[in-house]
């Protein structure tokens, strides 16, 4: 898996951010607007200047669902390189990260009264070193485009989630900036739409201090991947303004596991996975939600449990595109009998 931070920002720090990022003509920045309309529609827009930036607005409408996209990388590296991909019955571009060298920012957006939060993040090392370049001057250059965000985030303030039969779940993983701080206190709701929960902001000296997920796990054990050691999940028919916690139904609610504990393949332990035209978040069909690889399964040979299959479209190109696994139908894990026909 890669590495990532989420955050909840404004529209004017995001576009200071981006404003700083595309002065260094030695940076290209595509934004990719993914409309999940019937067919899905997406449009590529390349961000020259900072006047394409003073032009985006951060919101989304309710229907059509719209996802925003900027895929960031630099010239003395690599140029973008794209790829073609199967969406539903049609083949649209994609632009590879790997071989791009690339890091991909999702900005935060306004939905009504409702701020999504941002994800900002980079490929896996071993997808970069497979397409044959050094992941480590890539991940530097994260990190440096991580610490810039610094200026702008709310220290004296953490991120909660609310939860009716127990204490206020810190999220260790997010923060918000000091803009959106003041936006949440003059009413707005944080949310967030991959887990379907929603989060408050609470000053940190009012917040109990709360011990590590690894430090409340024994010797033999580690933080549970499904739940991120916390023991609770969201459920996924959670209401719009509200927010419901179940116990993880890896760890039993307790945010530990053996440490040798297997991951499923398919969805790399969180128990769901994004719709092949990228519509929704749906149950992992190999592991059932759990995140768990259950004792003796039988993961498939011909995509190595991940569901998916890449192939050149044009070798004079070098495009991929992917389609599902025809062997274990997309679901990363098979039954004995067609094992044995493999």
């Amino acid at each position: 898996m890669g590495t990532g931070t989420s955050f909840y920002a404004t529209p004017e720090e995001q576009r200071e951010w981006l404003r700083q990022l595309v002065h260094d003509e030695q940076v290209w920045c595509w934004l990719c607007l993914h409309r999940f309309t019937q067919p899905p529609q997406r449009e590529w827009i390349h961000i020259r200047d900072t006047t394409a930036i003073d032009h985006l607005t951060f919101t989304v409408p309710e229907k059509p669902r719209e996802l925003h996209r900027f895929y960031i990388g630099r010239y003395e590296w690599s140029e973008p390189v794209w790829q073609a991909i199967a969406l539903g019955s049609q083949q649209v571009l994609e632009l590879d990260m790997a071989r791009s060298q690339a890091i991909l920012y999702q900005p935060a957006l306004f939905r009504g009264n409702t701020l999504l939060p941002a994800y900002f993040s980079a490929a896996p090392r071993w997808r970069y070193a497979a397409a044959g370049h050094d992941p480590e001057p890539v991940y530097r250059w994260y990190l440096s485009l991580k610490r810039r965000w610094h200026r702008w985030r709310a220290k004296e303030y953490v991120l909660c989630i609310p939860h009716p039969e127990a204490q206020l779940v810190v999220d260790r993983y997010s923060w918000i900036s000091v803009q959106a701080v003041v936006w949440y206190h003059n009413g707005g709701i944080l949310w967030d739409e991959f887990s379907n929960t929603q989060r408050q902001v609470k000053p940190r000296w009012e917040v109990p201090k709360q011990p590590s997920p690894r430090a409340l796990c024994a010797d033999r054990e580690r933080p549970c991947v499904r739940c991120r050691g916390t023991g609770r999940v969201a459920a996924t028919d959670a209401l719009p303004n509200a927010s419901r916690l179940l116990a993880c139904p890896a760890c039993n609610g307790t945010g530990c596991v053996p440490k040798r504990t297997r991951w499923c393949r398919r969805c790399n332990g969180e128990g769901t996975i994004r719709r092949g035209d990228m519509s929704a978040v749906v149950v992992c069909p190999a592991c059932g939600g759990k995140g768990l690889a259950e004792a003796g399964t039988k993961w498939c040979r011909a995509c190595g449990g991940t569901g998916q299959l890449w192939r050149l479209s044009d070798e004079s190109s070098g495009a991929l595109v992917s389609q599902s696994c025809l062997f274990c139908g997309g679901k990363g894990v098979i039954v004995a009998e067609r094992e044995e026909q493999f």
